[in-house]
This record gives C-alpha cells, sequence and structure tokens, in this order.
C-alpha cells in the first residue's frame, strides 16, 4: 500500500473514531443522536465496524511484512547460490579446458554463471546432475577441490532457494488477497459514517459546538 493510499486510510479511520468516540462520551450527543435513529446499540454496531478495519489492517500489514521477509530471504538464498557455485564451475572450467563435451554436460559451455533464479537454479541443478551420473568426473574434479561435500553443500543451498521462493510466493497471494478485504471493511464504515454525519447534522444543528466535537465543524 503507498504512502498516500495510506494517509487516506488514516483520515478516514480517524474521521470515524471521532464521531463514534465522541457519541459514547457524550450524553447529550447521545441523547439528540437517539431521536434521529441512532441509538446506542446502533453506535455500537459503527464501533463494530471501526474495529473490524483495525483488526483486517493489522492483519493486512502483517502479512505485507512477512512478504517482505520472504522476499529477503530469496535474495539472501539466491546470493549464497551464486558465491557456491562461482568457484565450483571456475575449478570445473579450468580443469576441463578444450574438453567441450564435459563441459557442456556441465552446463558450462554458455558463458557466465547466469544471474536470474531461474536460471542460476537450472545452472546448479545441471551442474550437479551431471557429477553425480559421471562418477569419473566428478572424481577427477574432486582432486583440484570439487569434492563431494561442497556439492552437497550446493545441493543444500539450491534446495533452500527453492524453498524460499515457495515461501514468497505464498507469503505475495496472503498480502495481495488481504488487501480487498481492508478495502470491503473501508468502505462498509464509511458508508455507515456517511449516513450517521447527515443525522448528526440534523439532529445537532442548534447544537454546533457538539458537531465540532464529532470533527464536523460548522459555518
Amino acid at each position: 500500500m503507498g504512502s498516500r493510499r495510506k494517509t487516506a486510510v488514516a483520515k478516514q479511520i480517524m474521521r470515524a473514531r471521532l464521531m463514534i468516540d465522541g457519541t459514547i462520551n457524550n450524553p447529550d450527543i447521545q441523547e439528540a443522536a437517539t431521536l434521529f435513529g441512532y441509538p446506542a446499540a446502533r453506535i455500537q454496531e459503527g464501533k463494530a465496524l471501526l474495529d473490524a478495519v483495525q483488526a483486517k489492517r493489522g492483519s493486512a500489514e502483517s502479512r505485507r511484512t512477512v512478504k517482505k521477509t520472504a522476499t529477503g530471504t530469496v535474495q539472501s538464498a539466491t546470493n549464497v547460490v551464486y558465491q557456491l557455485m562461482t568457484p565450483l564451475t571456475g575449478i570445473a572450467r579450468a580443469v576441463l579446458v578444450g574438453d567441450h563435451i564435459a563441459l557442456g554436460a556441465l552446463g558450462l559451455d554458455r558463458g557466465p554463471l547466469p544471474r536470474s533464479r531461474a536460471g542460476l537454479l537450472d545452472a546448479g541443478r545441471r551442474f550437479l546432475n551431471s557429477l553425480s551420473t559421471d562418477s569419473a568426473l566428478a572424481t577427477r574434479l574432486a582432486v583440484f577441490g570439487l569434492s563431494a561435500t561442497k556439492r552437497s553443500d550446493l545441493q543444500a543451498a539450491l534446495t533452500a532457494l527453492e524453498q524460499a521462493q515457495s515461501t514468497q510466493a505464498g507469503a505475495k497471494g496472503a498480502a495481495e488477497d488481504a488487501t480487498p478485504a481492508v478495502q470491503e471493511a473501508l468502505d462498509a464504515l464509511n458508508a455507515w459514517v456517511m449516513q450517521y454525519r447527515k443525522l448528526a447534522r440534523i439532529a445537532l444543528k442548534a447544537h454546533p459546538q457538539l458537531l465540532e466535537k464529532l470533527g464536523m465543524p460548522t459555518k
């Protein structure tokens, strides 16, 4: 939610709270409002609508925080994969220089490592799968530091990245789902406030000072 949107929503909530709390806390306003169809029970309906907006807004903000955290986790996991793959592919390129078949099998005949997450995942999986199915090649490269332990570390990092992306997708969907719920609750509150404002102006026409307490300035 953009900053302007947040400010607009905050103002609408403040306006509703001022009217509702102002009525609940002032017996004179309560008495006048009751005569025009807004007894205490109906004011409590407005308060329930306000509480619903606050609750849904808090839930939406929490989901946005989760989404932001998940995005950061994906970026960190991507960096780990890249940092692990860079020296390992460097070893393979150095040892296998001129061996186009082996380099092609490892996916190292396509230029530098991709920086996109999808490309990096694909390159990592292909690299490890080729080594797992060609024990002779794996043994040859292990002599130069491309050990089974390092391959295992890369495998774990790739899995962590895939899991992080899955979590991020879920968090993104949850955050998007929360926005319509907030708007729906806000629309209901605003409709209540709009009608109450009209009746309050009539009920308190002779008492401008009471209208002021509801955040409704008079001319």
